[in-house]
């Protein structure tokens, strides 16, 4: 369901971007670009900063340790919040 609207959205992007006519936004693309570089280097910043305090180091973890086992050694937290800087 997320794909398909993603497609949609996508196509939709495309059509109103290669339509020559209703040029009226007044939206500078530079400004635009700006901001998702912007958004790019936050998350790139975000994901280092992860794998240099949140990943699990190999010395920590406890295989008999019951909330190692569980989890894997991974912080469901700091998964979760990995996983919504990746999407």
């Amino acid at each position: 369901l997320l794909v398909g609207f993603t497609l949609q959205f996508v196509i939709d992007g495309y059509y109103d971007a290669t339509d020559p006519g209703d040029d009226d936004d007044d939206v500078n693309g530079y400004i635009v670009l700006g901001f998702a570089l912007g958004g790019l280097a936050f998350d790139l910043i975000t994901l280092l900063t992860y794998n240099t305090f949140g990943a699990p180091k190999k010395d920590d973890l406890d295989p008999e340790s019951a909330e190692d086992a569980l989890t894997c050694g991974i912080n469901t937290n700091m998964c979760a919040a990995l996983l919504h800087i990746i999407s």
